[in-house]
């Protein structure tokens, strides 16, 4: 009986480990697809009254929580780089919080072990400056980890190079290689925005 215990007990771990290490591959099977976390680049997002995000100014582009990814339980919260009007998907992020650098590293050695065995060395490259690795997928799509000391929303000006008893963040991406297949949308539907608000203010009478 008690061996019997014992085999269980074995089975219930191979069981757990083949589901750990399974789950991100689920999430990223389809990422040649332009695909990452249940949201492919490209769609159109359906935003509710529920939805919530923040414009990103420097690139006149939203960033949404997304309400109902696939996604590891260990990865933290996903959010959707989209046109302003359309709501087009143009950037899929995932970030996740850690309590200091050492935790944040070790994670993302981990996350980019699982990347490294998925994908052939050949497209594979060290983020250098950015302390991550880059994955450049296939002619149109990128995948790409890095670590970070603060929630890459915040400007620039306002980041430090400390990194000890700092809060740090490990994100993974999905982004176009080349940025001029979205450039154009992100421009005209922000343009259209304007146009819109001075109409409503009325200030193009007479243009």
């Amino acid at each position: 009986m008690e061996q019997m215990g014992k085999l269980l007990v074995k089975i219930f771990a191979i069981f757990a480990f083949m589901y750990i290490t399974a789950t991100p591959v689920i999430a990223i099977a389809d990422v040649l697809q332009g695909e990452l976390f249940g949201y492919r680049l490209g769609d159109k997002y359906p935003v509710s009254d529920d939805t919530k995000g923040s414009q990103l100014f420097f690139n006149n582009t939203y960033e949404l929580v997304a309400e109902n990814p696939i996604k590891p339980e260990v990865i933290g919260e996903v959010r959707l780089i989209t046109s302003m009007k359309s709501f087009t998907i143009v950037g899929i992020i995932a970030i996740t919080e850690f309590e200091n650098y050492r935790e944040a590293k070790g994670f993302s050695l981990d996350y980019e072990t699982f990347l490294k065995a998925k994908y052939p060395e050949e497209k594979l490259e060290n983020n250098r400056p950015l302390d991550g690795l880059i994955i450049k997928l296939n002619d149109k799509y990128q995948l790409s980890t890095f670590v970070t000391q603060v929630d890459e929303s915040v400007p620039e000006k306002y980041k430090t190079d400390k990194k000890e008893n700092e809060k740090l963040f490990f994100q993974v991406s999905l982004n176009f290689i080349d940025a001029s297949e979205v450039k154009d949308l992100i421009e005209k539907e922000y343009k259209e925005l304007l146009l819109e608000e001075a109409e409503k203010e009325g200030l193009t009478k007479g243009h």
